[in-house]
């Protein structure tokens, strides 16, 4: 007959309850850690919910990120960057009226003004913006439409003046920008492509 296992005191028993317990805590700690180091970090936004479609935020009378002004021309002209560059400043805050004048130099009306341009910045292929404007115009509607759902149908030309010379193939390079008029609204853009560029 064999002798009976000797059952451990009560003190042996609660330390060994506790190495255990211990141990588990430990491994959950380590589970939990290795899980939360996984997750995404976590960010803490303002959070708003309008929608921002083609660079339109309506409600705000805003077009974001039109074109202003592309280097190449369908008239043969030709922008060098460093003329576009050195003209920013005149564009920013510029005045945005709808179509050209029949004269360049001719006064507008205060029905054509519909709105200015800020935020001006130059890009790797031109010159880019916001466009603030009435979204009481009576065009604003139009342009809205145009920006959400059409943007290379429309798009932005400035009336300006510049200096420069014509190439050999009869391109006239622009080597600076002497004054800006205005920048226009018109139906087919020759250095933009549209609105918000060339699709």
């Amino acid at each position: 007959r064999k002798p009976c296992p000797k059952l451990p005191t009560l003190e042996e028993w609660m330390r060994g309850f506790w190495r255990g317990a211990k141990k588990a805590t430990e491994m959950r700690l380590a589970e939990a850690v290795a899980e939360a180091a996984s997750r995404p970090r976590s960010e803490t936004r303002s959070l708003t919910e309008s929608y921002d479609q083609g660079g339109v935020r309506v409600a705000e009378g805003v077009l974001k990120g039109v074109k202003i002004l592309g280097f190449e021309s369908l008239n043969r002209r030709r922008y060098t960057p460093e003329a576009v560059r050195d003209a920013l400043r005149m564009y920013e805050g510029a005045k945005v009226n709808v179509n050209h004048p029949a004269n360049p130099q001719g006064s507008r009306g205060v029905e054509d003004r519909f709105g200015r341009l800020v935020n001006v910045r130059q890009e790797a292929d031109g010159l880019y913006g916001d466009l603030r404007f009435n979204p009481q115009h009576r065009q604003a509607k139009a342009v809205t439409w145009w920006a959400s759902n059409d943007p290379d149908a429309v798009g932005l030309s400035h009336n300006a003046v510049g200096q420069g010379f014509t190439a050999k193939d009869g391109t006239f390079v622009v080597q600076k920008i002497v004054s800006v008029r205005s920048v226009d609204l018109v139906a087919d853009p020759a250095t933009t492509g549209g609105l918000f560029g060339s699709a």
